[in-house]
């Protein structure tokens, strides 16, 4: 059996994953879903404005 690596992540606390897992993470095409944002939208309709959660600007 791998090693298990623990990642922690904000919404979902600590996440287990093996050494195949790791290695997939690791890779420069996944390291690239970084620098998305999924509140993208948001700062279209804002502006450069940090979203709060209120939709009235």
């Amino acid at each position: 059996m791998g090693h298990i690596k623990k990642i922690y992540d904000s919404v979902h606390r600590f996440i287990h994953v093996d050494e195949v897992e790791s290695l997939l993470i690791n890779t420069a095409p996944f390291q690239r879903l970084h620098y998305i944002h999924q509140l993208d939208v948001m700062k279209v309709a804002l502006g450069e404005k940090k979203f709060d959660g209120e939709l009235t600007p």
